[in-house]
């Protein structure tokens, strides 16, 4: 997305080719912006197919600083909307993160209360008595570990790939203020 808008002459031209970019929080963005800017420009009586493909030639084609606010604000408020939909999931990650250490220690100590029941049972310090509460122990932290370490490794690349994603929105957007701002004062 970020390529095909800096290659466009002029880059505000590219919302008239509706281009599709499944999945691309940048298109997302553009797309937000170009329809508040549709509606500004409608709105003094302009046909916004001829404003975003050229320069305006008109004197009150031009965006007012409020306008240039508005849509710098729709800018934010979908780069907000936008994390939060990439975050939605993350919390099921920290939730194993944290919780899976836990189970497994749980299972751990539940183990070694089998094997002193089963000590009791018996009498006597025998293999056979503890093995059975030493080897349910060992699984369920083995268990605990392989959902954690995983869960941990996602949690951290997921978290990761938002804070780039996030960084990427807001430059994009402050690009994009800046050509707008250019653009709308010829």
């Amino acid at each position: 997305m970020l390529r095909r808008h800096r290659g466009e002459t002029p880059p505000l031209a590219l919302i008239l080719k509706r281009p599709a970019f499944p999945g691309s929080p940048l298109c997302v963005l553009f797309r937000a912006a170009c329809h508040s800017l549709h509606a500004l420009v409608a709105a003094q009586g302009l046909n916004p197919a001829e404003w975003f493909g050229s320069p305006p030639r008109e004197a009150g084609a031009r965006l007012s600083g409020t306008d240039l606010t508005a849509t710098r604000h729709v800018l934010e408020q979908t780069i907000d909307e936008q994390v939060v939909a990439l975050e939605k999931n993350i919390v099921v990650l920290a939730t194993a993160v944290t919780a899976a250490p836990f189970l497994g220690l749980l299972g751990t100590v539940w183990g070694v209360m089998d094997a002193f029941s089963g000590l009791g049972a018996h009498g006597s310090a025998t293999l056979s008595s503890v093995a059975p509460g030493i080897a349910g122990s060992l699984i369920t932290t083995f268990v605990g570990l392989i959902v954690a370490l995983p869960s941990l490794i996602g949690y951290n690349m997921l978290t990761s790939r938002v804070r780039i994603l996030n960084t990427l929105m807001e430059h994009f957007s402050d690009e994009l203020m800046t050509e707008l701002e250019r653009y709308a004062a010829r």
